[in-house]
């Protein structure tokens, strides 16, 4: 869990960073779907006038009737046709909930449905309120709400069958009896980075490796300290 929180965050709890001085090629990179409807054109007038809340609108959008942005070669109306119809099953209804539900933490917990989850896990566990975080999400970068969410994002992620071909891949039949990094890492990888990831995709995924190296170093620390 450390090694990925290294790869997500350098271990120093923090707000998902601005796009805005990032290339074209990166952004669609890593968003994909949720910009597949702006053309080059569009993302340089964002660029060159950047509103930070409009962006997170439009890579963890919100729906509604009327939600619509003149934006570009476009009026784009979120809907399903569009990578930001994904909002709408995450809790994202409303102007402004993708700059407020944006990653944050340890392992930048992402979505209003999620911060609104993981409060209630953390509340059955620790007796903290369940809508603290939801109504200031800041919080996710305090060193205990970050490690407690992370905490929670894990159980939650590893109670669900449907995961199980995906421990599989790593070797892992039951993933509460892991008995070596390699395979951890992979589980862990493939949990926050997403489900569909196959073996051969982490094994060369530049964040893998880092986080391979983030361990290393964590071993060579021990080995000097003893």
């Amino acid at each position: 869990m450390l090694s990925v929180a290294a790869k997500e965050c350098s271990l120093q709890p923090k707000t998902e960073k601005s796009w805005k001085n990032t290339s074209t090629e990166r952004m669609r990179k890593v968003f994909g779907k949720s910009i597949k409807h702006l053309t080059d054109n569009d993302i340089k007038e964002l660029r060159s006038n950047w509103d930070e809340e409009k962006w997170w609108d439009i890579v963890y959008g919100y729906l509604g009737a009327g939600n619509k942005v003149n934006f570009g070669s476009a009026v784009i109306e979120y809907s399903k046709k569009y990578g930001a119809g994904r909002a709408a099953q995450y809790g994202h209804k409303e102007k402004g909930d993708g700059a407020a539900y944006r990653g944050r933490g340890m392992i930048q917990i992402t979505w209003k449905s999620s911060y609104k989850k993981y409060g209630k896990i953390m509340q059955k566990v620790n007796g903290w309120d369940s809508n603290k975080i939801l109504k200031n999400p800041e919080l996710l970068n305090k060193l205990d709400y970050a490690i407690e969410s992370a905490l929670a994002y894990t159980a939650d992620h590893f109670k669900y069958k449907n995961g199980h071909k995906f421990y599989k891949r790593w070797g892992v039949n039951d993933p509460s009896q892991v008995d070596n990094y390699l395979s951890a890492l992979g589980m862990m990888f493939n949990q926050v980075a997403g489900w569909g990831h196959t073996k051969g995709y982490v094994d060369s995924h530049e964040g893998y490796l880092k986080m391979q190296k983030n361990y290393q170093c964590f071993i060579d620390y021990v080995e000097s300290n003893k």
